[in-house]
């Protein structure tokens, strides 16, 4: 999967990945130790989005010092990885030119390893009449140097815009979408092409055909040929409910084939939709589902590169007692996926963070597992996956507490943990 998004909550950060060279079926995963990974100890590091290729990594995240008074501490920061999700080098700062706050930053790499990340900000140059939110880019080459400066994607506007994600074929194209109000009586969704040079292809588009209500948190993946699908929360013109929609795009950013909606069960709200595309096209998408149980689930469903549903949507968690949000999903070439998600009192009072794996026709792979380590923290939110061609994964979270440490709302830190199949 060549593009990374994820719902963040919380305090601090982890990262956990999940490595194997070609996971068999069922195989069992052993977690190593969580490690430490920013150096600014200061401010809460949050809002983390991460990638993993066949050859190298990169996790970027929010840095705030959870005081309005002193924007020129903020930023968005990186770690790069290796092939196997080790830190290398120091943290970086990606922002570095800008003052101001920050916020959902996303990163897409291609297996050359050229890279890039994008991001929300009202920036100290933007003038008092227009503090609104834009969406910023910033390209880098694949030995981790900055291609010029960040570059703002949307046209320039006093309307605030929202939620980016992006992705990045193997020639190093690449498309951001991302939410802003203006759409029919509500928000859209919009998209930017751009070549590898980070030259406009085109104007931004509409990714949405159904204006009615509001199209917000987009989620993109791309195909390392450049085949693409969205998927976003949306309202339907027969009711305020939110549902599940998608669209499929070609190499060239065409269409291809019609809106679809995902959801069949349509009671209650569906929300944090998010997609993973493989080198062949097939994808699967996942998304919270409120009302089918005692609370909110985690539901996915597969899909054939031509768009077709392989089977009705199904039930990813295994613990249904309270609620399960903010799902992300990750997978290999060979279409085995993996959803992580974070539960609500599930064996203790405070959220914790759980994974399914499945295989290609959709099937559980052994038991839903805990990621976090269970007697570190309080409350750990906001899991996002990423994975290799061949199966390896990393799930970043934030967490709001560490043993050791004073309760703080203004101090996080990001965690790594490295899991590997057993032989």
């Amino acid at each position: 999967m060549l593009s990374t998004k994820q719902y963040l909550t919380g305090s601090a950060i982890f990262l956990t990945l999940a490595l194997s060279a070609c996971p068999k079926q069922g195989a069992a995963l052993l977690p190593g130790k969580e490690t430490h990974i920013n150096t600014r100890l200061a401010g809460a590091q949050e809002e983390a989005a991460v990638i993993l290729t066949a050859n190298k990594g990169l996790l970027v995240w929010t840095h705030s010092d959870g005081s309005l008074q002193q924007p020129e501490k903020n930023g968005i920061y990186g770690q790069s990885l290796n092939a196997k999700g080790v830190p290398e080098g120091p943290n970086f700062l990606i922002s570095e030119t800008q003052k101001g706050y920050f916020s959902n930053p996303a990163v897409a790499m291609n297996t050359s390893g050229e890279y890039v990340v994008v991001w929300t900000a009202v920036t100290q140059s933007q003038t008092q009449s227009d503090k609104s939110w834009d969406i910023y880019a910033r390209l880098y080459n694949s030995d981790g140097k900055p291609r010029g400066e960040a570059f703002v994607v949307n046209r320039p506007t006093q309307i605030s815009q929202e939620s980016p994600d992006v992705g990045m074929d193997q020639e190093g194209n690449f498309t951001v979408v991302w939410s802003a109000y203006g759409d029919g009586d509500g928000a859209g969704v919009y998209a930017q092409r751009y070549d590898s040079s980070a030259f406009k292809q085109g104007e931004a588009f509409e990714v949405n055909t159904q204006t009615k209500g509001n199209q917000t948190e987009p989620s993109l993946s791309m195909t390392p040929a450049g085949d693409a699908v969205v998927v976003w929360e949306c309202q339907m013109p027969t009711g305020d409910r939110e549902e599940i929609c998608g669209q499929r795009y070609g190499a060239k950013g065409e269409r291809a084939g019609a809106e679809f909606q995902l959801n069949v069960y349509t009671q209650d709200s569906q929300s944090d939709p998010t997609v993973a595309i493989n080198a062949a096209g097939d994808f699967t998408v996942a998304w919270s589902s409120e009302g089918q149980t005692r609370g909110i689930d985690i539901y996915a469903q597969k899909y054939t590169p031509a768009g077709d549903a392989l089977a009705p949507p199904f039930l990813v968690n295994t613990f249904t007692d309270s609620n399960q949000l903010t799902p992300d999903i990750a997978m290999d070439d060979a279409g085995h996926f993996t959803v992580v998600w974070a539960s609500f009192r599930q064996g203790s009072y405070y959220s914790h963070l759980y994974g399914q794996r499945f295989d290609a026709q959709g099937q559980p792979i052994a038991k839903e597992f805990m990621i976090n380590d269970e007697e570190k923290g309080f409350s750990h939110a906001g899991p996002a996956i990423a994975m290799n061609p061949s199966g390896e994964y990393i799930v970043a979270w934030d967490s709001d507490h560490q043993p050791g440490q004073r309760q703080n709302p203004n101090r996080a830190d990001i965690y790594a943990k490295v899991y590997t199949t057993a032989k």
